[in-house]
């Protein structure tokens, strides 16, 4: 039986407007066939209130790695891979030192 309907607004699902979403992202090693049509705006919503959150969380990164489970990129690692953009600022030195306004000097 073909699904017509979008499983999230329940609105009549077209062939221009509709894709495959992923039930459990494949990204915590749910199988890439493990979809069902919805509504392209509906997909987007549910990856950016429901996947993107997720498949970021430490912990269960933490455990779908300490698991062995494999995403489209490979295994799934404790850090998220970060495009090279951001990866320039998120890697920069932080200073060892730190000014909070405090006069240690009378203390040594």
């Amino acid at each position: 039986m073909a699904q017509t309907i979008c499983p999230y607004s329940l609105r009549p699902l077209s062939s221009e407007d509709c894709n495959d979403e992923h039930v459990l992202p494949v990204a915590l090693g749910a199988p890439p066939s493990f979809t069902v049509r919805a509504l392209v705006s509906e997909n987007r919503r549910m990856n950016d209130l429901i996947d993107e959150p997720t498949v970021t969380d430490p912990l269960i990164r933490f455990l779908a790695m300490t698991q062995g489970v494999e995403s489209r990129s490979g295994a799934v690692r404790a850090t998220p891979k970060v495009p090279c953009s951001r990866r320039a600022k998120l890697c920069e030195p932080r200073s060892r030192t730190r000014d909070h306004g405090l006069d240690l000097s009378s203390r040594l």
